[in-house]
């Protein structure tokens, strides 16, 4: 059964739409609280930090190329 004829099947069924969205409700829900604990965390700052060493890093290499020519 291909999963459009499923979804067409539970979506004419009032009971079975109803189960249905409340138990990807319920997912959602979790989903959304537990995210938060599982997902590691980003330090902002120093990436923040490490991307302008970045940028003054291709600009200096810019300025040289230029200065080269």
């Amino acid at each position: 059964m291909s999963l459009w004829k499923t979804i067409e099947e539970i979506w004419r069924h009032p009971g079975k739409r109803l189960a249905t969205l409340s138990v990807l409700g319920l997912g959602l829900m979790i989903g959304a609280v537990a995210a938060p604990v599982y997902l590691p965390k980003r330090d902002i700052r120093s990436e923040l930090q490490q991307l302008q060493k970045q940028e003054q890093f291709r600009t200096a290499e810019a300025f040289r190329r230029s200065e080269g020519k």
